[in-house]
């Protein structure tokens, strides 16, 4: 009973000492507190926020769009045969879409645009109260030609360099698709909400018109080549196989000339962002304190238990 007492005591006496100590290096904690808070604050302003905007598309049905797909069963092996394209099946639409949207050729092709071109390389900082970008002066004198429209782009004489800014479009570019479905949602990232809205609804435009261009070409060229097969050949099953692909690519062209939105249908328009997608100067500073709170902390008990087992009983 005695020995209880003892241990209790001591229990006691050791509580009350840890206690004095904390209480006495508590300055140091909170030092330590305020050094990581203002490491935070300053991490907040190099870090500038971000807007997403994003769209939902689909594929465009074979039926409404790129070619037949009951052709496309009959007669896609003589069609590749002789060098013709019959359209794409639903998820072969889709994955086209992506890999294109993705190319290093659409990205040259996007930064062709001057307006898209200076937003996407020259700009720096976005003030949210104007509205308005703030661009790298030197990048715009360099450009000055390109930007005026008196002039083509030379990727060779961008500074950083084609690679670097492919990376980046990378990150600021977000595709997201279910292999069962055939819905894209795509999203653009950038420090101002208009411009995220601009390039995005600038993707998905161009997008369609290189599909439609594209594909105007190859059928101008089946046209062509079938009016001609037709005129050469005596074989009425030949003529009728030959006909129904004729009349395939009439429909390409007509769909071509008539719908906008020819590859991707959008089903929800790219928005403009309000919010901010990025975390908030607010929460990197707390995070940053309660990290600094912590480790100080942790570093404190630490010393005290090592401190402690040392003591001689």
């Amino acid at each position: 009973m005695y020995e209880s007492k003892h241990n209790n005591m001591n229990n006691s006496s050791d509580f009350s000492s840890l206690l004095n100590d904390f209480t006495s290096n508590i300055k140091y904690i909170l030092l330590i507190t305020i050094c990581f808070s203002a490491i935070g604050i300053i991490t907040s302003f190099i870090f500038p926020k971000s807007y997403t905007s994003e769209s939902l598309l689909s594929t465009v049905s074979s039926s409404d769009g790129r070619g037949s797909s009951d052709i496309a069963n009959q007669y896609g092996s003589l069609a590749s045969a002789v060098g013709i394209d019959i359209g794409t099946a639903m998820g072969g639409q889709k994955d086209l879409a992506i890999k294109t949207i993705q190319s290093r050729d659409f990205l040259k092709h996007l930064l062709s645009n001057p307006i898209i071109f200076k937003g996407f390389v020259a700009s720096e900082k976005y003030n949210r109260s104007s509205g308005e970008l703030t661009y790298n002066s030197e990048t715009l004198d360099r450009f000055q030609t390109f930007l005026k429209g008196d002039s083509q782009i030379n990727f060779k004489e961008i500074n950083p360099s084609f690679d670097i800014l492919y990376s980046k479009y990378l990150i600021m570019l977000g595709i997201s698709s279910q292999t069962e479905s055939n819905f894209i949602k795509l999203s653009v990232t950038h420090i101002s909400p208009k411009f995220a809205q601009l390039m995005l609804n600038e993707i998905i435009s161009e997008l369609n018109l290189k599909a439609k261009q594209e594909d105007l070409i190859k059928s101008n060229r089946a046209i062509e080549f079938l009016t001609l097969a037709i005129q050469d050949t005596q074989i009425q099953e030949v003529r009728a196989t030959m006909s129904s692909l004729l009349e395939n690519q009439l429909k390409t062209q007509l769909m071509a000339n008539i719908l906008d939105e020819y590859l991707l249908s959008i089903l929800d328009k790219p928005h403009y962002p309000i919010f901010p997608s990025s975390i908030s100067r607010k929460a990197i500073v707390f995070i940053f304190s309660f990290v600094g709170l912590m480790l100080s902390t942790l570093f404190f008990i630490a010393k005290q238990y090592f401190k402690s087992i040392k003591e001689p009983l």
